[in-house]
């Protein structure tokens, strides 16, 4: 991923995620959103834009493998 175009992104994100993470001025709020105290409705938030984020990130940055698995290769395909 080193010289992925989107390289940049990959780690602006996670980074942008590390800090958000730490949800320290919502520890004296004792509001609610949706039932919810607002520091877990916060972390529920969180966690839906970290595997939106995360999916992004597979789905564009993961490396493609050099060969295709053929279907004939893997174990579970042999008829023994």
């Amino acid at each position: 991923m080193k010289n992925h175009p989107l390289a940049w992104v990959a780690w602006a994100t996670m980074l942008v995620l590390l800090v958000l993470h730490n949800d320290f001025w919502l520890w004296q709020d004792s509001g609610r959103l949706l039932g919810l105290p607002i520091g877990l409705a916060y972390h529920v938030l969180f966690c839906l834009v970290t595997l939106a984020s995360l999916a992004f990130l597979v789905r564009v940055a993961w490396p493609r493998p050099r060969f295709p698995e053929s279907s004939d290769s893997h174990p579970s395909s042999r008829a023994d």
